[in-house]
């Protein structure tokens, strides 16, 4: 458990096995405010990773990751102590899992907009949003509320692929998004009944930078 904990220093990285269902606990302790990112490579089977404060709050996860990929956990935290804790997806006993763990800080980076529904900022509809993705794993939500059951679409650009998601209030996705020919931006467009709908901003593979949102009601049905 986290008492047993490793050290991980900030700027620092380390490597392990799991066998089985095996669990390693790492301790990261961070001296100054701003976003603490921690990224996870495995080799061998699926890797699973999760965040924690010092109550055992979970602050972020990452529900597998496999050979080949990286995963991310990342949160603005304050000064304090966090843990990192690293599990087997699979359920086989005999699986192995070589990993790497590397802990960054971006001392004073604020972000933008919330990263969940809970923290969304609202956005009206037939209106123009500007956001930055300051981090690999950051998401940017917004909220949209819908009065009169219509056809909204809401579309990206950017310099680099910013994709968008848009999901009802019960965290369902409502419509999958497209990438708009030869370009990087990206639409999605859905019909909606009347209700709270949330739209997540992202960057693919391991990009940062920012980009500009669209949100517009093509047509009001009857």
């Amino acid at each position: 458990d986290s008492s047993s904990a490793g050290d991980i220093a900030v700027g620092g990285s380390t490597t392990g096995i799991l066998i089985g269902d095996d669990i390693d606990y790492f301790q990261v302790d961070v001296t100054q405010a701003g976003a603490l990112i921690i990224s996870t490579q495995p080799e061998g089977d699926w890797l699973r990773s999760y965040l924690y404060d010092s109550a055992g709050n979970l602050l972020d996860q990452v529900n597998y990751v496999f050979a080949g990929r990286t995963g991310y956990l990342s949160e603005d935290v304050v000064p304090g102590t966090y843990f990192i804790k690293l599990d087997n997806y699979s359920s086989s006993q005999s699986a192995v899992i070589q990993y790497t763990v590397n802990v960054s800080h971006a001392i004073g980076l604020v972000d933008d907009f919330g990263d969940e529904p809970a923290t969304a900022a609202p956005v009206s509809i037939n209106s123009f949003s500007a956001g930055s993705i300051e981090f690999v794993s950051d998401e940017d939500y917004f909220e949209v509320t819908v009065d009169t059951p219509m056809i909204l679409t809401a579309e990206t650009q950017s310099s680099s692929d910013s994709i968008i998601r848009l999901s009802d209030a019960l965290g369902s996705q409502v419509a999958g998004s497209e990438r708009i020919p030869n370009t990087n931006n990206w639409k999605v467009s859905a019909y909606l009944e009347p209700g709270s709908y949330y739209l997540a901003i992202s960057k693919s593979l391991v990009e940062t930078g920012v980009y500009s949102l669209q949100v517009n009601s093509i047509s009001a049905v009857d």
